[in-house]
């Protein structure tokens, strides 16, 4: 005992020394106190509520605040899995026990979601609350302080200032920003100072959550329902503080949960959004467009689909200009067909005649050069004058019967 009095006043002096001599908890211990002990130390993980805590870095966190050393065998368990079943069983579920020395723990859905000030671990209720008073105290998005880089899907918005007298009213009175310092998962101390540095903490939380979720294949829980309400923090832009709002809905995101086809497309948004980028469209989205799309979004396609083949170059050795080569991969992309479908081109002249382009399936020349150059057994008549159109279109602009005379600077200029 005169021991254990020393080596406590040797911690309340230097609290950054490592343990080393520290005793394991014996079977003297109420198991009671041990279980009490491991609960408060892992409520201190936000990472209880998002995919576990391993159980060797609550081993030493608890090694490090009561100067015991936590050995499952002295407690009379034949491995870390027994001791934590035991222990924790009302508090904690195990979420990975391949390694039966170091099992993975998670905190049960009813404590996350209990509000417990000071303990980072109910970081769910904390988030859910706040989703409830935006939801019921915030403005719409369109008649409340305008942000400079709020989603277009925003709903309900409330400054920032607002927040922290609202969360004492309707989550907990005891409510302080500064009390949530917290572990993060190597067990390194993480100190709140603001209202603003812990909701950023809390939207990255629900990220990780989401996409752990996700990335794991499992159901939705309790948990994760509370979590479905998507929340924004950006800069006012009439006013010098934060807006925090609502971004979507909590029927879409619990469709997007649900349905596993979307479990990619969630995945993308939310590593696009933590690198802070837009994600690309799919090859299907440019086509849905029934606008055409802008020529930025050309350089998504192959450079083979932008080459001409062995065909194309016989007429042009092997010269493509990038208007026609772009031209023409927006026509064999849209094709239905399997194969590359065809189209036979038509000159100025046909268009403004009138004349109908029509499909040519046996013989192609997508090639940018003019017509008379062809045989004209290939394609009939087509790409030649036919007579009489040039007397009829000059009908239409001279007078019958008057010839037509130069000017004065065409024969000056032949001199």
């Amino acid at each position: 005992q005169v021991w254990l009095r020393s080596a406590c006043q040797h911690k309340r002096q230097n609290s950054s020394m490592s343990c080393v001599d520290s005793v394991a908890f014996n079977s003297d211990v109420p198991q009671v106190v041990v279980s009490q002990r491991l609960g408060e130390l892992l409520v201190q993980f936000p990472a209880g509520a998002v995919g576990g805590v391993q159980c060797c870095v609550l081993a030493r966190k608890c090694e490090e605040r009561f100067i015991a050393r936590l050995d499952a065998r002295s407690l009379g368990h034949t491995s870390a899995v027994s001791l934590a079943t035991t222990l924790l069983w009302d508090v904690a579920r195990l979420v990975d026990a391949t390694d039966t020395d170091n099992p993975i723990l998670a905190l049960e859905d009813g404590v996350a979601l209990s509000p417990q000030p000071g303990c980072i671990g109910s970081w769910p209720s904390l988030y859910s609350s706040l989703c409830t008073i935006v939801q019921n105290n915030g403005a719409d998005e369109l008649q409340a302080t305008q942000a400079a880089a709020v989603s277009r899907h925003a709903g309900r918005s409330l400054l920032l200032s607002r927040v922290k007298p609202l969360l004492q009213a309707h989550w907990h009175a005891h409510f302080d920003e500064a009390s949530f310092s917290y572990w993060n998962e190597q067990g390194v101390m993480v100190k709140v100072k603001k209202l603003k540095h812990l909701i950023t903490a809390l939207l990255r939380w629900r990220s990780e959550r989401l996409t752990w979720l996700l990335a794991e294949g499992r159901k939705p829980s309790t948990l994760d329902r509370a979590l479905l309400v998507k929340l924004e923090l950006a800069p006012a832009s009439c006013q010098n503080d934060l807006l925090l709002s609502c971004v979507q809905d909590e029927r879409v995101m619990e469709e997007m949960l649900k349905s596993p086809e979307t479990g990619v497309q969630v995945r993308r948004e939310m590593s696009s959004a933590e690198q802070g980028q837009t994600p690309p469209p799919s090859v299907h989205e440019l086509f849905d467009d029934p606008f055409e799309p802008p020529p930025q979004k050309l350089d998504r396609w192959p450079s083979s689909l932008l080459t001409p083949t062995g065909s194309d170059r016989g007429f042009w050795s092997g010269v493509s200009s990038p208007l026609f080569t772009s031209g023409r991969a927006n026509f064999e992309m849209d094709s239905a067909d399997s194969t590359q479908s065809t189209m036979t081109p038509t000159s100025e002249l046909d268009e403004n005649i009138g004349f109908m382009p029509t499909n040519q399936q046996s013989a192609c020349a997508v090639v940018p050069v003019w017509f008379s150059y062809l045989p004209a057994t290939l394609f009939g008549d087509r790409g030649e004058i036919p007579s009489g159109i040039v007397d009829r279109l000059r009908s239409k602009f001279e007078p019958s019967g008057s010839g037509f005379t130069p000017p004065a600077s065409w024969q000056s200029a032949t001199q």
